[in-house]
């Protein structure tokens, strides 16, 4: 990847203050807009639920930690060794079409491959590896497409709605269709369900703008260079000691997905072992979420006005680290933060008695993914306003390198972790796990480049330095 400096907008880019940005209402009444939307939020509800799916079937088996952290783990391996030549993929061919292949593809997997390899580990693993090696390329055509459907001064708002409604689809797919489709039909009939979404969402993608002409796969996939653009330490801090703005901020976003990813692939375990309860009852924490991110939606474009993007991803991220402490010390804070679940009404209205670590840890959830989501809306708005189209395909592939390379090693660490201290002990550690990575990167890109050495504390301070940009 070629290195760039840092781009800041430039004065055709300005939003004039007497401008009125799209609210999210008439955002929705778009009809490119509308599909963007509903095409990410199939391929997200479909992943979720295929993803927390096979965790939860793992669990319900007497998998061990271990074992579900390598099946997740084949994800993100995916896109530490596809994501950058997947990004620059996206920025060659026509992103509509990219979308919407990359659908097809997945759909096919997932009717396919149950069928002929069966529900062994080994399968599992496979169809988690393949799918996500093609949201390499469908993932950045995603959030490229923003400024596709998009007036520059509407691209926090339009980002942050197409996120938030993304988002909303995950959490049913983790917290509603996984754990009900697993307990009544099995993984089989899961997975078909969700090669059905995954081709609905492929047709609303044919509904977004057809103003690109791309090259076609063939020759693109030729000038990539798919061998000089494996992942490497080295480029990756070569190029952060080049766009050094946009590069914090890309690594405070990879605290928020590391996290979030390690939350959910702890939590079938720590269910059953912390909360004593099924796996499948994770649809109790999981539920609630959804109101943090109706909150998100609401919110989280006036904060990007209120204290500018990069203030609000870092503050997303250290709501998200509290919240994961309290998931550790869940057994203390349960008498003190169990009052003020959503889940009380469910507990009133039907007269279900619902454990106080149970509702403590759905009141716990809605915080940890309101900070998930204002997060990640922060920095896709960020890159959309700040980086040329042209360049915004490398930009979230190099954004998914670096999120999975830190989500793969944090979720491997925790995951042996927890076999041995236990899962509550590893969500106290894992932010601070999650911190020390990205820092340990800036340490490291200082010395690569030949500058002066970097304390880890000075590395700290400049990764959530919120002063810069806004």
């Amino acid at each position: 990847m070629t290195d760039q400096g840092d781009i800041a907008l430039q004065p055709d880019d300005v939003v004039p203050e007497n401008q009125d940005r799209i609210g999210f209402i008439e955002a929705f009444k778009v009809r490119e807009i509308r599909a963007l939307a509903v095409s990410r939020g199939a391929s997200r509800l479909a992943m979720s639920t295929v993803s927390y799916g096979t965790m939860v079937y793992l669990a319900t088996q007497g998998g061990t930690q271990l074992q579900i952290s390598f099946v997740a783990a084949a994800t993100y391996l995916a896109s530490v060794l596809f994501g950058v030549q997947g990004g620059m993929l996206a920025d060659t061919i026509s992103k509509r079409m990219a979308i919407a292949g990359g659908y097809v593809a997945i759909a096919v997997m997932y009717l396919i491959l149950p069928l002929f390899a069966g529900k062994s580990i080994t399968s599992l693993l496979l169809v988690m590896f393949l799918s996500a090696a093609v949201m390499q390329v469908v993932s950045p055509s995603l959030k490229s497409a923003v400024a596709l459907v998009s007036k520059p001064k509407d691209v926090a708002v339009v980002a942050t709605s197409v996120t938030i409604a993304s988002s909303i689809a995950a959490s049913v797919g983790s917290s509603v269709l996984a754990p009900v489709l697993i307990k009544t039909v099995g993984l089989v009939p899961l997975m078909y369900l969700a090669a059905v979404i995954m081709l609905y969402g492929a047709w609303a993608t044919l509904r977004l703008p057809k103003t690109e002409i791309g090259e076609k796969l063939s020759a693109a996939v030729k000038q990539i260079g798919f061998r000089e653009h494996m992942f490497s330490l080295r480029r990756t801090a070569t190029w952060f000691n080049g766009n050094r703005n946009t590069g914090a901020l890309i690594l405070v976003g990879a605290i928020a997905v590391s996290m979030y990813e390690a939350f959910t692939t702890l939590i079938p375990v720590y269910v059953r072992d912390v909360l004593g309860s099924d796996p499948t009852n994770a649809v109790y924490i999981f539920a609630p979420a959804g109101i943090g991110f109706l909150i998100g939606m609401y919110f989280t474009p006036m904060l990007i006005d209120l204290i500018g993007a990069r203030k609000l991803a870092v503050l997303s991220v250290f709501i998200m680290s509290i919240s994961m402490v309290l998931f550790g010390i869940i057994e203390h804070i349960a008498p003190y933060v169990a009052p003020f679940s959503p889940l009380q009404v469910l507990g009133w209205a039907f007269d279900v008695q619902i454990p106080k670590v149970v509702l403590a840890a759905s009141a716990i959830a809605l915080p940890a993914n309101f900070g998930s989501t204002a997060a990640g809306s922060a920095i896709v708005a960020y890159i959309n306003q700040r980086v040329p189209l042209a360049q915004q395909g490398a930009t979230f592939g190099l954004q998914e390198v670096q999120e999975n390379v830190a989500t793969l090693i944090l979720v491997m660490t925790l995951g042996a972790a927890s076999g041995i201290v236990g899962p509550k002990a590893v969500f106290i550690v894992s932010p601070l796990a999650a911190f020390a990575m990205m820092a340990w990167l800036i340490v490291y890109s200082y010395r690569v480049t030949g500058q002066d050495k970097i304390t880890m504390r000075a590395a700290l301070d400049e990764l959530v330095d919120t002063s810069v940009d806004e």
